[in-house]
This record gives structure tokens, C-alpha cells and sequence, in this order.
């Protein structure tokens, strides 16, 4: 017998999601209330920004949406070192879902072997431009394999 057939007889408990979902289908199921689609709020509304200038600012989803459409809204730098991209972009969300600084903005290398999934997380513009000019830096003047090794011993942690 199939050692986890009890696991699908049991009750999915989702948390966040379930009471997220449950909210939703209750406000678009309950005639009574007649709240519209844009009118609707969920707990991760709060976690949803747009760019002013270089500034983040709390926004609803669908402003959310429509500013992510450009590429100008998001992407912070790029460069294209030899076979790697390094990447850095405002994400819009904050991924730090309330537990500390907010994270809007990520750096990422593409391009790298299999094994290494580099992903540096920003709270501000600068920091992530200062943190993306910082990688391209090391790079271009010590190689791939300074990055490789400092990527590795920041996963280990």
C-alpha cells in the first residue's frame, strides 16, 4: 500500500491562501454586498508597489498590473558579461511579506551552471544598483569564479 493514501483523505489546510480564497469567492458569491472585482481587498494587497521616479509606492493590484506591462517600469540595469546576464529588476512585490525590510527588488545572474541560482534581494533602488554594479564588478575583474565561490558560501549559511 501507498504510504501517503491517508494524506489525501485528510483536510488541506492552506492558511493564508485558504481564508485568502475564501474571502474572495465569499465577496464575489454574496449577492448582498455587490462589491466589483477592483473593490475587493486580500492580505497580500498590501504588498503590491509601483515605481514613482525611483521610489516605491504602495499601490492596488490593478495599478500594480498596468505599471508592470513596461519593461521601463521594472528592469533596474542589465549587463551582458561573456555568457552571463546579470539582472536587476523591481519586482513590485515585497517579498518579505511584513518580516523584516522590505524586498522589492532583485538581482539575479543567468547564465550560471545548474547547481548555482544566484538571487540577491533589495529593499531600495540604490541599494540594488549599488549591490548589481557590485557584481559586475567582481565579474569583470576577477572572473567567474570569485562570484561562484561567494554565491556558494552565502547558500551554505
Amino acid at each position: 500500500m501507498f504510504p501517503g493514501n491517508n494524506f489525501f483523505k485528510k483536510p488541506i489546510k492552506y492558511g493564508f491562501y485558504k481564508e485568502t480564497h475564501h474571502y474572495l469567492t465569499k465577496q464575489m458569491t454574496d449577492s448582498t454586498t455587490k462589491t466589483s472585482p477592483e473593490k475587493i481587498h486580500t492580505p497580500i494587497d498590501d504588498h503590491f508597489y509601483k515605481l514613482v521616479g525611483n521610489e516605491p509606492v504602495h499601490c492596488t493590484l490593478m495599478e500594480y498590473a498596468e505599471n508592470m506591462q513596461s519593461g521601463a517600469n521594472r528592469i533596474v540595469a542589465q549587463n551582458k558579461i561573456g555568457e552571463l546576464l546579470v539582472s536587476t529588476i523591481f519586482t513590485g512585490i515585497d517579498y518579505s511579506f511584513g518580516l523584516g525590510e522590505k524586498r522589492l527588488f532583485e538581482t539575479v545572474i543567468f547564465g550560471m551552471e545548474d547547481d548555482i541560482h544566484p538571487k540577491w534581494q533589495h529593499a531600495t533602488w540604490d541599494e540594488a544598483k549599488k549591490e548589481h554594479n557590485r557584481i559586475v564588478k567582481i565579474i569583470e575583474e576577477e572572473g567567474t569564479d570569485s562570484i561562484k565561490k561567494q554565491i556558494r558560501e552565502k547558500t551554505a549559511q
